[in-house]
């Protein structure tokens, strides 16, 4: 008898290797030159103000070893990415290209990764193949490479964290997936706070989904903790450095004061930040506001804020493609906005049938809580781009759907060919007169004189 864990095994999708995956390892060398290709033809806008902020602040650890701006410290950034920037300044000064080729590798190996969350959470193969595919040629999820923001890196470790979390459905599991999704997660968190609201959703339901519940919860609390835990030695350098308790970033509270009085502004998340002590006092300043700028907003507000968190998974991306706004390309914008509606019919195409399951729901909802966080703060529509790999997980399992019935409908009108099968006879028929009197037909065991007889029952499965 075999175990339901070498039954999952024997799936040929459940492990990667060279040898037994070279279509995919071809993919994956398309997807990194239609990267290159996507970046070098469509031509990135200039510098966003976060793109400034960020080259700024990476130009200036160079030389000082710490955050700031204009020659004073800032905690206008979340520090992991000016610190890369940095370091790529330090070892080849002459242009960002080194980082742009490591963000083409990883947004390439974010495809791959989404893919296989795909497989692990629905366990079939054209939903992985839909999702590797459609992650690995989209337009948008290719252009994002070549900015020089921390949404390509974040969205790598984001993804290699929930990749980690989807370990917890096999029969046997450790504690220890937990553990690298923790660490993973973490070090996100130090490139793009984006992933704070969406990351305790996934780890606390995929942890009550787990085959083993109890270590689920567990490590889903533990994922929580750890978010918290690596927060702080961030707080105590702003503490020290900053001389105020900031807890995550100061352009954080001026974006949803921003947001909240622009709404429905897709300017209003990009970071416009003062230097120095105009930086705290804007901060101070922003956090007093807030309150009293959502007792402003009104409830039609909230609704167009929800639907926007819909809306936002179909653009054409006017920041990512700065060339096809200012000339008169509509073809290519019209392609891209229709690719965006129908991906989006395809997830809910493949959400509908299985409502009846946990993954579904869990998924779901992150999904709707990080597009609600995007639209909350009226950000670029670029900024989903972090999230837009579990909208694609239901769209594989969309195109799934659709693969499936159309193999049935093949199936039942293709002619069956071959000789003609035997007509066998009902169970009512008998050839005897008297049905009792049917001789007991079936295969008997003839023991040898040195064969025993098994004293002992076998297993019932």
């Amino acid at each position: 008898m075999t175990t339901d864990m070498e039954e999952y095994e024997r799936e040929p999708l459940d492990s990667f290797s060279l040898k037994r995956s070279p279509l995919v390892l071809l993919l994956l060398i398309v997807g990194v030159v239609v990267r290159f290709f996507v970046i070098e033809y469509f031509e990135n806008s200039p510098l966003t103000d976060a793109e400034k902020i960020y080259t700024q602040v990476g130009d200036n650890w160079v030389g000082t070893y710490g955050l700031s701006l204009d020659g004073q410290p800032t905690a206008a950034v979340m520090p992991a990415y000016p610190i890369l920037l940095g370091l790529q300044k330090w070892l080849y000064s002459d242009s960002w290209q080194p980082i742009i080729w490591l963000q083409i590798v990883l947004g390439a190996l974010s495809a791959w990764l989404g893919a296989r969350i795909a497989w692990k959470v629905y366990r079939q193969p054209v939903a992985f193949w839909a999702a590797l595919l459609i992650l690995l040629l989209h337009p948008a999820f290719c252009a994002m490479c070549g900015k020089i923001e921390p949404l390509c890196i974040a969205t790598f470790l984001f993804l290699l964290g929930v990749w980690f979390l989807t370990f917890v459905f096999r029969p046997s599991f450790h504690l220890f997936y937990f553990l690298m999704a923790a660490g993973t997660f973490s070090l996100a968190l130090y490139f793009s706070l984006k992933i704070l609201v969406i990351v305790p959703l996934l780890a606390l339901g995929i942890g009550f989904l787990a085959y083993e519940r109890m270590v689920g919860v567990l490590g889903g609390i533990t994922v929580c903790l750890a978010l918290l835990v690596a927060l702080m030695p961030w707080m105590g350098r702003n503490l020290i450095v900053m001389g105020t308790f900031i807890p995550l970033t100061t352009s954080l509270p001026s974006q949803i004061e921003t947001a909240l009085v622009n709404r429905n502004e897709p300017t209003a998340g990009q970071i416009k930040i003062s230097s120095g002590k105009g930086e705290l006092d804007d901060y101070q300043r922003s956090i007093g506001r807030i309150p009293e700028e959502i007792k402003r907003v009104g409830v039609g507000d909230w609704f167009g804020t929800l639907a926007g968190a819909f809306t936002s998974w179909w653009s054409d991306y006017p920041v990512l493609f700065q060339k096809l706004h200012t000339g008169s390309n509509i073809l290519v914008r019209t392609v891209l906005f229709t690719l965006g509606i129908t991906l989006f019919f395809l997830a809910l195409i493949g959400i509908l049938p299985t409502l009846n399951m946990g993954q579904t729901w869990v998924f779901l909802i992150a999904l709707c809580a990080f597009g609600f966080q995007i639209s909350f703060l009226a950000s670029p529509p670029y900024y989903h781009l972090l999230g837009f790999p579990l909208l694609i997980l239901f769209t594989a399992r969309g195109v799934s759907q659709i693969a499936v019935l159309f193999t049935k409908n093949w199936r039942s009108t293709e002619p069956e060919s071959g000789p003609p099968k035997p007509t066998w006879k009902s169970e009512t028929e008998y050839e005897y007169e008297d049905p009792y009197l049917e001789p007991i037909k079936g295969p008997q065991k003839v023991f040898d004189d040195s064969e025993e007889e098994d004293s002992k029952p076998g297993p019932l499965f």
